[in-house]
């Protein structure tokens, strides 16, 4: 992956070299032809030059292209390779709020794609444009002329540029404003969800207290019965001790008599 943006990258530079080149080759020309009793040879030369430098400008333009599909193909397979592990995570995690940020960040990373893709069109654009303007002074300088054809031809592919331009830096912003507000909707869900799940937890725990006083309350309850059990268990065997000590000694008196009586 690194390989291929650095490799892309060095060839969008070089691209940009060529371009800037073919089109001082091309004013350089310009002056040449415009200078009187310019030799042939050096016309001639400075004319090799350019076609040179053109036929290298198309097959830097074909090998930037293949790179660039190359790029996208590997962004689109890390972008979902990303989601999967996304996913495992959340799986994992069961967190709503690590959700949004991961949603968060992939919004981000796409907001960032599509402005570089915009300023790469806008360049691209403007590029072909201005190299088109220098082609149409080199054919001056060799002494043809634009037919009113071919200028209405030239006129209407800049306004299908400049459309082309519009409607996809307008669709970037419609794409923006959508995200914004897709961003919104995601704040104010997460933030319901905290307050909802902040309400929960409070409910939660004033269960869980109503539990614990009643549980408690319970306790003391059982305790104090208990103890009066007791005390009462208690008061009883002594009452009952004391009676039975009672009729205990009645019982040997009662007996004591019984045997003066016989005797």
């Amino acid at each position: 992956s690194s390989g291929i943006n650095a490799e892309y990258k060095e060839q969008r530079s070089a691209v940009e070299w060529l371009k800037g080149e073919l089109q001082a080759s091309i004013a350089n020309h310009t002056t040449l032809v415009e200078q009187p009793n310019q030799s042939e040879q050096v016309l001639q030369e400075s004319l090799a030059k350019i076609h040179k430098l053109r036929d290298r400008l198309k097959i830097g333009n074909e090998k930037l292209k293949e790179l660039k599909t190359s790029v996208r193909d590997i962004q689109d397979k890390l972008k979902a390779a990303k989601t999967v592990g996304e996913v495992e995570q959340q799986e994992i995690a069961s967190s709503f709020t690590l959700t949004f940020i991961l949603h968060q960040e992939e919004v981000g990373q796409l907001k960032k794609d599509n402005a570089t893709f915009l300023e790469e069109e806008r360049e691209r654009l403007l590029s072909e444009a201005e190299q088109e303007i220098a082609e149409i002074r080199l054919s001056a300088t060799q002494g043809s002329s634009l037919t009113v054809e071919q200028v209405f031809e030239v006129q209407e592919r800049h306004a299908q540029q400049a459309s082309q331009l519009s409607s996809t830096a307008l669709h970037v912003q419609c794409l923006q404003a959508e995200n914004e507000k897709l961003s919104q909707v995601i704040a104010a869900l997460t933030s319901a969800h905290k307050t909802e799940t902040e309400t929960q937890k409070f409910r939660n725990l004033l269960v869980f207290r109503q539990y614990k006083d009643y549980h408690e309350d319970m306790r003391r309850e059982m305790a104090m019965r208990y103890e009066q059990l007791v005390a009462s268990c208690v008061q009883d065997a002594i009452f009952l001790s004391s009676k039975n000590a009672e009729l205990t000694a009645e019982n040997t008196e009662l007996k004591k008599k019984l045997r003066h009586f016989t005797m």
